[in-house]
């Protein structure tokens, strides 16, 4: 059980993003603890409480994500917000990219981290603004 860094959360959303390029759900639910806790832009709650439900909820965003042009993800302008030397508040701007790098869409999100299980997992994600 490990003390956060913030070179730390940058390893676990570069991470993220590799996984994301891979369009791999199944690692990115990997990236997080069940149950696991979202809520969307139009505050839209859910509960996954299974890896199998957060990866299959995850695969259904890749899925529509790539269907719709996306061949890339990146995150800039990573805050954090110390909880406790285990848990961190984290917010990024994503942007999704097309194949010649043109930005799709983009939007805020927070993230509760933690590293009670040793290294860092998702507890839960919030959008907090679509640009």
């Amino acid at each position: 059980m490990g003390h956060f860094s913030k070179t730390a959360a940058i390893a676990f959303f570069e991470d993220f993003v590799a996984c994301f390029s891979r369009f791999d759900g199944n690692a990115i639910a990997a990236k997080c603890i069940t149950p696991f806790f979202s809520v969307d832009a139009q505050g839209f709650t859910r509960v996954y409480k299974t890896h199998t439900h957060l990866q299959n909820y995850f695969q259904g965003h890749l899925d529509a994500y790539y269907a719709k042009g996306c061949r890339s993800c990146s995150y800039h302008s990573l805050q954090l917000l110390r909880m406790s030397s285990k848990e961190v508040l984290a917010t990024v701007s994503w942007q999704l990219h097309g194949a010649r790098g043109d930005t799709l869409m983009a939007w805020q999100e927070a993230y509760l981290l933690s590293v009670t299980r040793g290294p860092i997992l998702a507890l839960a994600s919030f959008d907090v603004a679509l640009c």
